[in-house]
């Protein structure tokens, strides 16, 4: 039943995320879409999908990939995300996202993360696709961060 519950939350929040586009463009619907994803898929605790929008030519794949897998496995996720800043440009789209995440520890339920973080974003067309190629700091994702703030370093 909590799944549920988690999972009616998240669907809540997109729609947020997604109504107000009606009558913006398409990339800026990417853009939403990509971001969409990622945060479902933490929450769904399947960081393969989670990887899904990042381009393999992203400096830090391998290491967001770690952060995510570390995470799902260890934690349930909310997520809450905003675009803060949006700039569209034939074939690319950079962005400022300000991005939550309430971490509850799976072995500790009573255990309660939440941290802060602006996430800067580039996505570019590849291959007929809209693929994440920067994104950054991708610390807001370390599982292994802990601090009294809840806010990892930059």
């Amino acid at each position: 039943m909590a799944a549920i519950g988690r999972r009616h939350y998240v669907a809540l929040l997109t729609a947020g995320l997604l109504f107000p586009l009606l009558g913006r463009s398409d990339q800026a619907s990417n853009l939403r879409d990509l971001i969409q994803q990622i945060a479902t898929s933490l929450t769904d605790e399947n960081p393969v999908d989670a990887m899904g929008p990042f381009s393999r030519s992203f400096n830090n794949y391998e290491k967001l990939r770690d952060y995510f897998e570390g995470l799902t496995g260890s934690y349930q996720i909310v997520n809450v995300v905003t675009v803060v800043d949006e700039q569209d440009d034939p074939g690319q789209t950079t962005a400022t996202l300000s991005w939550t995440l309430t971490l509850s520890d799976k072995t500790n339920p009573g255990a309660q993360d939440s941290r802060h973080r602006e996430i800067h974003v580039r996505l570019v067309r590849e291959k007929k696709r809209w693929q994440i190629v920067e994104f950054s700091p991708v610390e807001l994702f370390d599982p292994q961060f802990r601090a009294k703030s809840g806010n990892p370093p930059q």
